[in-house]
């Protein structure tokens, strides 16, 4: 992972001297990576290079995608079930621990096999949606959970896996520099945006 962006050692500054000299005159050059916010950046050092339309972000998951990755990820599923029956360390929460985990590997079974969309009968869907009634606690906890995280997979390492006040202070930071960033492009001064974004955290309790 390079970090800088622009300058001597920076990567869209680099590929875009490489772009000038016609080095991909004949090529097509996928850029991939994990921050947008640094993608974002390069794309504007390398204006006029093709960038413009042809950026594309990859959406966060959704909850059913939430839950079957959080089930096939071993030390993320055993940190989610920990949080609910609490650490295994006596025989009595180990016991918790192991039915909990069955349980989890029951509903992301019943997840995977059901594939229910709006199109389908009231019939079809009262039967599939049967099948969870066993799992309504589980499913709210794991919703809560995936709310926190808004299903961005650097938020959900983080907040299960990884979860130091570093790493959680990290990416608090990152985030709030990247909306800044964004609101300054408008005009705003970083002033103001902190204003807004102030009275945006004040209204938490609506529906905003």
């Amino acid at each position: 992972s390079i970090e800088q962006v622009d300058g001597p050692k920076g990567w869209a500054s680099n590929i875009k001297k490489l772009f000038d000299s016609k080095f991909f005159s004949r090529s097509s050059l996928i850029l991939t990576g994990s921050d947008a916010n640094k993608l974002e950046q390069g794309g504007r050092v390398m204006l006029g290079r093709g960038v413009e339309g042809n950026t594309h972000y990859l959406a966060p998951l959704n909850f059913r995608d939430y839950v079957l990755q959080i089930n096939q990820n071993g030390i993320a599923r055993e940190k989610m079930i920990e949080k609910r029956t609490g650490p295994r360390k006596d025989y009595q929460s180990k016991q918790a621990f192991l039915q909990e985990e069955k349980k989890m590997e029951t509903l992301a079974r019943i997840m995977t096999s059901q594939n229910v969309s709006l199109n389908n009968s009231l019939k079809e869907f009262s039967t599939s949606a049967s099948q969870f009634s066993g799992f309504t606690e589980l499913l709210h906890f794991l919703l809560l959970e995936y709310i926190k995280s808004g299903g961005f997979p650097e938020a959900i390492t983080t907040q299960l896996i990884d979860g130091t006040d570093e790493n959680k202070a990290k990416i608090y930071e990152k985030t709030i520099n990247s909306v800044l960033e964004k609101i300054e492009l408008s005009g705003l001064s970083k002033e103001n945006s902190k204003r807004i974004l102030l009275g945006i955290l004040d209204t938490r309790s609506q529906t905003i």
